[in-house]
Protein backbone atom coordinates (compact mmCIF):
# COMPACT_ATOMS: atom_id res chain seq x y z
CA UNK A 1 0.00 0.00 0.00
CA UNK A 2 2.89 2.42 1.37
CA UNK A 3 4.73 1.86 -1.83
CA UNK A 4 1.97 3.33 -4.57
CA UNK A 5 1.81 6.42 -2.44
CA UNK A 6 4.28 7.74 -4.11
CA UNK A 7 2.06 8.82 -7.07
CA UNK A 8 -0.35 11.11 -4.96
CA UNK A 9 -0.44 14.22 -3.38
CA UNK A 10 -3.33 16.78 -2.55
CA UNK A 11 -2.85 18.48 -6.26
CA UNK A 12 -2.49 17.09 -9.14
CA UNK A 13 -4.66 15.10 -11.50
CA UNK A 14 -7.33 12.94 -11.26
CA UNK A 15 -7.52 9.48 -13.10
CA UNK A 16 -10.27 10.85 -15.50
CA UNK A 17 -7.33 13.61 -16.21
CA UNK A 18 -5.01 11.68 -16.19
CA UNK A 19 -5.87 9.14 -18.28
CA UNK A 20 -7.36 11.85 -20.71
CA UNK A 21 -3.56 13.25 -21.16
CA UNK A 22 -2.06 9.47 -21.58
CA UNK A 23 -4.00 9.47 -24.59
CA UNK A 24 -3.33 12.34 -26.11
CA UNK A 25 0.72 12.03 -25.65
CA UNK A 26 0.13 8.54 -27.38
CA UNK A 27 -1.68 10.23 -30.10
CA UNK A 28 1.29 12.64 -30.08
CA UNK A 29 4.17 10.54 -30.35
CA UNK A 30 2.36 8.12 -33.12
CA UNK A 31 2.45 10.54 -35.74
CA UNK A 32 6.93 10.61 -34.71
CA UNK A 33 7.03 7.04 -34.57
CA UNK A 34 5.59 6.56 -38.13
CA UNK A 35 7.71 9.38 -39.46
CA UNK A 36 10.88 7.73 -37.81
CA UNK A 37 9.22 4.11 -39.25
CA UNK A 38 9.56 5.32 -43.20
CA UNK A 39 12.70 7.67 -42.65
CA UNK A 40 15.35 7.19 -45.56
CA UNK A 41 18.50 8.94 -46.10
CA UNK A 42 18.52 9.02 -50.03
CA UNK A 43 17.15 10.72 -52.84
CA UNK A 44 15.53 8.60 -55.42
CA UNK A 45 14.49 9.79 -58.98
CA UNK A 46 12.81 7.58 -61.89
CA UNK A 47 14.58 7.60 -65.76
CA UNK A 48 12.89 6.26 -68.95
CA UNK A 49 15.17 4.32 -70.89
CA UNK A 50 16.35 6.76 -74.04
CA UNK A 51 14.57 9.71 -72.19
CA UNK A 52 16.28 12.88 -71.44
CA UNK A 53 17.02 13.97 -67.81
CA UNK A 54 15.20 12.38 -64.71
CA UNK A 55 12.09 12.62 -62.66
CA UNK A 56 12.38 12.96 -58.43
CA UNK A 57 10.15 10.45 -57.06
CA UNK A 58 10.92 10.51 -53.18
CA UNK A 59 13.15 12.70 -51.51
CA UNK A 60 15.78 11.54 -48.46
CA UNK A 61 16.34 13.38 -45.48
CA UNK A 62 17.46 16.52 -45.50
CA UNK A 63 20.65 17.95 -42.82
CA UNK A 64 17.95 19.51 -40.70
CA UNK A 65 15.81 16.68 -40.50
CA UNK A 66 19.17 14.64 -39.90
CA UNK A 67 19.69 16.49 -36.70
CA UNK A 68 16.27 16.62 -35.90
CA UNK A 69 16.15 12.93 -35.19
CA UNK A 70 17.97 12.42 -31.75
CA UNK A 71 15.74 15.22 -30.28
CA UNK A 72 12.36 13.16 -31.79
CA UNK A 73 13.45 9.76 -30.04
CA UNK A 74 13.50 12.03 -27.76
CA UNK A 75 10.63 13.62 -27.15
CA UNK A 76 9.45 10.01 -27.92
CA UNK A 77 10.94 8.37 -24.80
CA UNK A 78 9.76 10.90 -22.88
CA UNK A 79 5.76 11.36 -24.29
CA UNK A 80 6.16 7.21 -23.41
CA UNK A 81 7.26 7.90 -20.36
CA UNK A 82 4.59 10.46 -18.92
CA UNK A 83 1.93 7.83 -20.38
CA UNK A 84 3.87 5.09 -18.27
CA UNK A 85 3.77 7.14 -15.16
CA UNK A 86 0.33 7.93 -15.60
CA UNK A 87 -1.01 4.73 -16.15
CA UNK A 88 1.01 3.28 -13.62
CA UNK A 89 -0.57 6.17 -11.11
CA UNK A 90 -3.72 5.04 -12.15
CA UNK A 91 -3.77 1.30 -11.34
CA UNK A 92 -1.72 2.10 -8.26
CA UNK A 93 -5.37 4.11 -7.60
CA UNK A 94 -7.08 0.70 -8.21
CA UNK A 95 -4.82 -1.36 -6.18
CA UNK A 96 -5.79 1.18 -3.06
CA UNK A 97 -9.14 0.73 -3.49
CA UNK A 98 -9.09 -2.90 -3.61
CA UNK A 99 -6.86 -3.22 -0.98
CA UNK A 100 -9.27 -1.45 1.04
CA UNK A 101 -12.25 -3.55 0.19
CA UNK A 102 -10.32 -6.28 0.59
CA UNK A 103 -9.18 -5.81 4.36
CA UNK A 104 -10.78 -7.95 6.91
CA UNK A 105 -12.10 -7.14 10.17
CA UNK A 106 -9.29 -9.27 11.96
CA UNK A 107 -6.68 -7.14 9.77
CA UNK A 108 -8.30 -4.24 10.59
CA UNK A 109 -8.20 -5.09 14.52
CA UNK A 110 -4.67 -5.61 14.06
CA UNK A 111 -3.88 -3.08 12.46
CA UNK A 112 -5.53 -0.77 14.77
CA UNK A 113 -4.93 -2.52 18.05
CA UNK A 114 -8.47 -3.96 18.85
CA UNK A 115 -9.31 -6.54 20.57
CA UNK A 116 -12.24 -8.44 19.13
CA UNK A 117 -14.81 -9.49 20.51
CA UNK A 118 -14.77 -13.25 21.69
CA UNK A 119 -18.02 -15.38 21.33
CA UNK A 120 -18.76 -16.99 24.89
CA UNK A 121 -18.81 -20.84 24.33
CA UNK A 122 -22.33 -22.70 26.15
CA UNK A 123 -21.15 -23.66 29.66
CA UNK A 124 -21.71 -27.80 30.06
CA UNK A 125 -24.77 -28.36 32.60
CA UNK A 126 -24.22 -29.71 35.82
CA UNK A 127 -23.72 -33.83 35.83
CA UNK A 128 -24.88 -35.80 39.06
CA UNK A 129 -21.06 -36.66 39.69
CA UNK A 130 -20.41 -33.01 40.20
CA UNK A 131 -23.24 -32.56 41.71
CA UNK A 132 -22.59 -35.27 44.33
CA UNK A 133 -19.26 -33.73 44.20
CA UNK A 134 -20.58 -30.12 46.32
CA UNK A 135 -22.06 -32.52 49.24
CA UNK A 136 -20.30 -32.60 52.35
CA UNK A 137 -18.95 -36.29 53.91
CA UNK A 138 -22.31 -36.91 55.70
CA UNK A 139 -24.76 -35.92 52.82
CA UNK A 140 -22.35 -37.67 50.56
CA UNK A 141 -22.02 -41.00 52.44
CA UNK A 142 -26.21 -40.97 53.32
CA UNK A 143 -26.87 -41.13 49.29
CA UNK A 144 -24.47 -43.81 48.47
CA UNK A 145 -25.45 -45.55 51.67
CA UNK A 146 -28.88 -45.21 50.70
CA UNK A 147 -28.10 -46.31 46.89
CA UNK A 148 -26.48 -49.63 47.89
CA UNK A 149 -29.02 -50.59 50.59
CA UNK A 150 -31.99 -49.74 48.46
CA UNK A 151 -30.16 -52.03 45.35
CA UNK A 152 -29.44 -54.92 47.79
CA UNK A 153 -33.37 -55.17 49.50
CA UNK A 154 -34.77 -54.74 45.92
CA UNK A 155 -32.11 -57.23 44.86
CA UNK A 156 -34.36 -59.85 47.49
CA UNK A 157 -37.74 -58.40 47.69
CA UNK A 158 -38.26 -57.91 44.40
CA UNK A 159 -39.72 -60.25 41.96
CA UNK A 160 -37.47 -63.08 41.37
CA UNK A 161 -35.00 -62.52 44.33
CA UNK A 162 -34.01 -64.76 46.40
CA UNK A 163 -36.26 -64.14 49.53
CA UNK A 164 -39.80 -63.33 46.72
CA UNK A 165 -38.86 -66.84 45.28
CA UNK A 166 -38.13 -68.42 48.98
CA UNK A 167 -41.48 -67.13 50.00
CA UNK A 168 -43.53 -68.55 46.88
CA UNK A 169 -42.06 -71.92 47.22
CA UNK A 170 -43.29 -71.95 50.64
CA UNK A 171 -46.62 -70.99 49.60
CA UNK A 172 -46.43 -74.13 47.21
CA UNK A 173 -45.51 -76.46 50.05
CA UNK A 174 -48.11 -75.10 52.21
CA UNK A 175 -50.64 -75.93 49.34
CA UNK A 176 -48.38 -78.87 48.39
CA UNK A 177 -46.84 -81.01 51.53
CA UNK A 178 -47.07 -84.12 49.50
CA UNK A 179 -44.90 -84.26 46.48
CA UNK A 180 -45.19 -87.78 44.32
CA UNK A 181 -42.44 -88.73 42.64
CA UNK A 182 -42.14 -92.14 40.51
CA UNK A 183 -38.50 -93.81 40.24
CA UNK A 184 -38.62 -96.93 38.08
CA UNK A 185 -41.02 -99.04 39.34
CA UNK A 186 -41.32 -97.52 42.76
CA UNK A 187 -43.43 -94.85 43.77
CA UNK A 188 -41.76 -92.38 46.32
CA UNK A 189 -43.64 -89.92 48.05
CA UNK A 190 -41.60 -86.20 49.25
CA UNK A 191 -43.60 -85.17 52.76
CA UNK A 192 -42.36 -81.38 52.72
CA UNK A 193 -43.51 -79.24 56.11
CA UNK A 194 -42.87 -75.62 57.11
CA UNK A 195 -39.47 -75.24 59.26
CA UNK A 196 -40.83 -71.95 60.05
CA UNK A 197 -44.22 -70.25 60.33
CA UNK A 198 -45.45 -68.56 57.63
CA UNK A 199 -46.99 -65.87 59.03
CA UNK A 200 -43.70 -65.38 60.43
CA UNK A 201 -42.17 -65.02 56.80
CA UNK A 202 -44.51 -63.27 55.36
CA UNK A 203 -44.33 -60.51 58.50
CA UNK A 204 -40.80 -60.35 57.27
CA UNK A 205 -41.14 -59.99 54.06
CA UNK A 206 -43.32 -57.39 54.56
CA UNK A 207 -41.08 -55.80 56.70
CA UNK A 208 -38.15 -55.81 54.19
CA UNK A 209 -40.54 -54.19 51.30
CA UNK A 210 -41.67 -51.46 53.50
CA UNK A 211 -38.30 -51.05 54.76
CA UNK A 212 -37.13 -50.97 51.06
CA UNK A 213 -39.60 -48.19 50.45
CA UNK A 214 -38.79 -46.24 52.85
CA UNK A 215 -34.92 -46.31 51.64
CA UNK A 216 -36.34 -45.69 48.44
CA UNK A 217 -38.36 -42.44 49.07
CA UNK A 218 -35.24 -41.21 50.99
CA UNK A 219 -33.09 -41.60 48.07
CA UNK A 220 -35.65 -40.32 45.88
CA UNK A 221 -36.33 -37.39 47.65
CA UNK A 222 -32.11 -36.44 47.52
CA UNK A 223 -32.14 -37.31 43.88
CA UNK A 224 -35.60 -35.17 43.45
CA UNK A 225 -33.10 -32.10 45.15
CA UNK A 226 -30.11 -33.40 43.32
CA UNK A 227 -32.91 -32.78 40.10
CA UNK A 228 -33.83 -28.96 41.23
CA UNK A 229 -30.09 -28.20 41.76
CA UNK A 230 -29.16 -29.00 37.89
CA UNK A 231 -32.01 -27.35 36.95
CA UNK A 232 -31.37 -24.29 38.50
CA UNK A 233 -27.60 -24.63 37.34
CA UNK A 234 -28.66 -25.38 33.87
CA UNK A 235 -31.00 -22.04 34.32
CA UNK A 236 -28.65 -19.98 35.56
CA UNK A 237 -25.91 -20.85 32.96
CA UNK A 238 -28.21 -20.54 30.32
CA UNK A 239 -29.52 -17.09 31.67
CA UNK A 240 -25.67 -16.41 31.78
CA UNK A 241 -24.95 -17.49 28.38
CA UNK A 242 -27.97 -15.27 26.71
CA UNK A 243 -26.64 -12.20 28.37
CA UNK A 244 -22.73 -12.64 27.01
CA UNK A 245 -23.91 -13.52 23.88
CA UNK A 246 -26.09 -10.75 23.47
CA UNK A 247 -22.93 -8.80 24.82
CA UNK A 248 -20.84 -10.56 22.11
CA UNK A 249 -23.23 -9.51 19.46
CA UNK A 250 -23.67 -6.64 20.35
CA UNK A 251 -20.22 -5.45 20.76
CA UNK A 252 -19.19 -7.35 16.91
CA UNK A 253 -22.28 -5.31 15.43
CA UNK A 254 -20.63 -1.87 16.91
CA UNK A 255 -17.07 -3.03 15.50
CA UNK A 256 -18.27 -4.51 12.15
CA UNK A 257 -20.00 -0.90 11.87
CA UNK A 258 -17.16 1.19 12.81
CA UNK A 259 -15.10 -1.22 10.01
CA UNK A 260 -17.50 -0.37 7.52
CA UNK A 261 -17.10 3.41 8.24
CA UNK A 262 -13.75 2.95 8.45
CA UNK A 263 -13.58 1.67 4.68
CA UNK A 264 -15.71 4.08 3.43
CA UNK A 265 -13.36 7.03 4.68
CA UNK A 266 -10.27 5.77 3.40
CA UNK A 267 -11.62 5.04 0.00
CA UNK A 268 -13.03 8.68 0.17
CA UNK A 269 -9.31 9.64 0.95
CA UNK A 270 -8.16 7.22 -1.67
CA UNK A 271 -10.53 9.09 -4.10
CA UNK A 272 -9.35 12.35 -2.92
CA UNK A 273 -5.47 11.95 -3.93
CA UNK A 274 -4.26 13.56 -7.08
CA UNK A 275 -1.83 11.95 -9.45
CA UNK A 276 1.69 14.33 -9.62
CA UNK A 277 3.54 14.97 -12.36
CA UNK A 278 7.34 14.26 -11.58
CA UNK A 279 9.91 17.13 -12.16
CA UNK A 280 11.30 15.35 -15.12
CA UNK A 281 8.34 14.86 -16.74
CA UNK A 282 6.81 18.49 -15.69
CA UNK A 283 7.87 20.19 -19.64
CA UNK A 284 6.46 16.99 -21.95
CA UNK A 285 3.34 17.04 -19.55
CA UNK A 286 2.99 21.11 -19.84
CA UNK A 287 3.84 20.79 -23.72
CA UNK A 288 0.75 17.64 -24.08
CA UNK A 289 -1.44 19.70 -21.96
CA UNK A 290 -1.44 22.58 -23.91
CA UNK A 291 -1.91 20.42 -27.11
CA UNK A 292 -4.93 19.44 -25.65
CA UNK A 293 -6.39 22.40 -25.33
CA UNK A 294 -5.73 23.50 -28.58
CA UNK A 295 -7.93 20.64 -29.54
Amino acid sequence: MEKDKIFFAENGLTSTSANHIANLAKEMYQESVNALENIQFYDESLTLLGAVGSTPIRSGATPSQLEMIPMTIENIGLLKSLISWLREAIKARKRLVEEIEETTLDEYCALYGIEMPVRPKEQDPMTEDEYLGTLGIKERNAYYALEARCATLGQYVHPGGAIANARKRLNDVIQNPNVVKENGRDTIIVNRSYSVLPGSVEDMFFKLQAKHREMQAQLNAIKHKMDIAIEQDTTRKNAEYTAAYDEYRNALKDLQNRFAEWKYQQTVEVEKLKIVIPANLERIYDTVSRMGKKD
